[in-house]
């Protein structure tokens, strides 16, 4: 059986998205969010967002990687320099939403296409290999030599 490695990618970077948002949620109280900015709010938002994305097939990984950077900057108490990455990364996300179904159908296609690929491997062999074998097989016979007694 193998397995895709942007599907494991893919999947990793959803694990490295719940655990994030885990340790987010779990530092909360013990940061000082401002309630009146809601940025974390904003943040979560974002996460839910880009975890359908995840789910839908999208690669986000680049995106995961930026939410990191926003969870530090919370956790630094840097808020203006959070609330800039998150509205470049919901601009993003948008961007993203938009393409997903075209996204999602050029994966399939191309999954078909190999699936397709695949199976007609026999019946390329059914339909080639006798007839390359009688080629070859007549080829060689032409060189065979024969003895006549005179």
């Amino acid at each position: 059986m193998c397995i895709d490695s942007s599907l494991i990618k893919l999947n990793s970077m959803v694990i490295v998205l719940m655990v994030l948002v885990l340790a987010v949620s779990i530092s909360s109280s013990c940061i000082s969010i401002h309630s009146d900015s809601g940025i974390f709010e904003e943040f979560l938002k974002l996460y839910i967002e880009v975890a359908d994305l995840a789910r839908k097939g999208v690669d986000v990984s680049y995106i995961v990687c930026k939410l990191k950077e926003v969870h530090e900057a919370i956790q630094n108490n840097r808020t203006e320099y959070a609330k800039l990455l998150l509205l470049n990364l919901s601009t993003e996300v948008e961007y993203l939403r938009e393409r997903a179904p075209t996204i999602v159908m050029y994966k399939n296609i191309a999954k078909m296409s190999m699936v397709v690929a695949i199976a007609s491997i026999p019946l390329i062999l059914y339909i080639v290999f006798p007839r390359l074998y009688i080629y070859v097989w007549f080829k060689a016979r032409r060189k065979w030599v024969i003895k006549t007694e005179s």
